[in-house]
């Protein structure tokens, strides 16, 4: 499970590899500063016991590393049982050799600020009660073991050192988990932006390409339609005829949409209906799909764009070939937005493929290069929709379900 969404499996890891870092600099530390303590200091202290606590640590350390190496995938609770982890040996180390008054404490402050940086506030605020909670165990200890031999002077230092490092914590916690939640949103817009921004001159440079070839076409078909003209009248003529004709409309409104000729700025439910379903009576008789209004949807207005249509047509034609033999198309309102679910009896699309639905990485479908899917999603963004989309089971098979949410107009 990951507490957030911000930190993609490439910060995790490199979050994981810092954390054992930081670990291994603090148990040299340790290491060291318990030999001056005990071979030039001379001091009294349970030295077995704490370099058991930090050969347990650097265990720790080598399989933390073993882990990183290997597993992959890190996920935020490993990297919160890696903080608890530090802390826990931090505590035992200070507990015998000074508890809260050992200055060493305060190592604590580093891992309530590296909690509050990578994890959500909830989380963050957990560790610092935390730290609290066993700075302040040390300091009852300290203080209900030797209250009586105690100067009142220490006794306030010691109480002075506990109100400084709730404070710390607290400020540490509350600063450092509002900057790096900004800073995350700050990367999530930045994301947004670029990829808004690439989206774009993908467009650019299919509406560019659709251009030239709408004018490329226009000279052929017209020589087509002449020939035609002037040939023996017959059944086959005639249906080349009528290809020609429905291409050359094809191309006229690829321009009119190019020249972006809207003066249209809503459109009703059932008019739009309409012109679906007539768009498939003339195109394809033989496959129509069956289209339902859920209860008043038809009355209910949508933003009108020239390219609603093609869109929505897009995502049909795919339900049409990947279906056995049926294709549904119904529109219900959802709050104040219009469900439009296209539904197909087909197989459904391979999880691979489901991923990146709508996007250009969807190329190499056995039907297209998923370009027709990618316009029609973006279209859908621009008018304030979503595509949805998702596999269901029921008695009659395998079926895919993309769900079209556009909002609806007051």
């Amino acid at each position: 499970m990951n507490f957030s969404k911000f930190a993609s499996q490439g910060d995790r890891h490199h979050i994981l590899g810092r954390i054992i870092l930081l670990r291994a600099l603090a148990l040299t530390t340790a290491v060291l500063v318990l030999l001056v303590f005990q071979w030039y200091l001379a001091r009294s202290l349970s030295y077995e016991l704490m370099y058991t606590l930090v050969a347990l640590g650097c265990v720790a350390t080598l399989v933390s590393l073993v882990r990183l190496q290997r597993a992959p995938v890190v996920d935020d609770w490993e990297l919160a049982l890696q903080l608890l982890i530090d802390g826990a040996i931090l505590v035992c180390l200070v507990a015998f050799s000074g508890r809260a008054s050992n200055p060493f404490i305060y190592y604590l402050l580093v891992l309530v600020a590296i909690a509050s940086a990578i994890f959500p506030r909830w989380l963050a605020w957990c560790f610092g009660a935390l730290a609290v909670v066993s700075y302040t165990l040390l300091l009852y200890l300290d203080l209900a073991a030797h209250i009586h031999h105690l100067f009142s002077d220490f006794q306030l230092h010691l109480v002075g050192m506990w109100i400084n490092f709730v404070g710390s914590t607290a400020l540490l916690t509350f600063f450092v988990s509002n900057l790096a939640t900004a800073l995350r949103d700050r990367e999530i817009r930045l994301a947004k932006a670029r990829e808004q921004a690439l989206q774009s001159e993908q467009l650019i440079a299919i509406g560019t390409l659709a251009a030239s070839t709408a004018h490329a076409l226009g000279t052929p078909l017209s020589t087509m339609a002449i020939v035609l003209g002037e040939m023996p009248r017959n059944d086959d003529v005639g249906l080349l005829q009528a290809q020609v004709e429905r291409c050359k409309r094809t191309l006229g409104q690829l321009s009119r949409i190019a020249d972006k000729e809207q003066s249209r700025e809503e459109v009703a439910v059932d008019e739009l209906f309409d012109e679906l379903n007539q768009h498939y009576q003339l195109t394809s008789p033989g496959a129509v799909p069956e289209f339902m209004q859920g209860g008043r949807a038809g009355d209910m207005r949508l933003r009108y764009s020239p390219l609603l249509a093609p869109a929505i047509i897009n995502i049909i034609d795919n339900a049409l070939r990947a279906a056995r033999s049926q294709v549904q198309v119904k529109a219900q309102s959802q709050g104040g937005h219009l469900q439009i679910m296209v539904t197909d009896d087909g197989e459904g699309l391979a999880p691979e493929q489901a991923l990146c639905y709508g996007t250009l990485e969807l190329g190499g479908a056995e039907d297209g290069m998923g370009i027709g899917v990618f316009l029609a999603n973006t279209t859908l963004e621009q008018l304030g929709g979503r595509i949805v989309l998702h596999n269901a089971n029921d008695s009659g098979g395998s079926k895919t379900a993309v769900a079209i949410e556009l909002p609806l107009l007051d």
